[in-house]
């Protein structure tokens, strides 16, 4: 999928997704849990390839090894979602420093 699709499909299937109740705190600015942020992608998404989803054209498909280098900058400071390979898994991060996770139920 190319940038605009993959950020038309997260905007369709957020809206079947079952969010969990509590929100994660990972920080912001200097403060940031990188290794907490790179436990979670490891455990919640496991797959190899992951759907970072940003805005209509910097949304992409990225190897799970290279996801926390590519959201680094955007950590804390924007808002975006990582998907699993088949978009039934989601973390929602949000600009000031909290995440949700979230699955898709059909």
């Amino acid at each position: 999928m190319d940038s605009r699709q993959l950020h038309h499909a997260a905007s369709h299937i957020s809206q079947i997704v079952t969010w969990d109740k509590e929100w994660l705190h990972f920080g912001t600015g200097s403060d940031i849990k990188l290794s907490l942020v790179q436990e979670l992608i490891d455990e919640f998404l496991k797959d190899d390839t992951l759907q970072l989803v940003h805005d209509r054209i910097n949304s992409k498909t990225i190897k799970r090894t290279e996801i926390v280098k590519a959201i680094h900058d955007l950590l804390g400071q924007q808002s975006f979602q990582v998907w699993n390979s088949t978009m039934d898994k989601v973390i929602k991060f949000d600009r000031i420093g909290v995440l949700l996770t979230g699955r898709r139920h059909i």
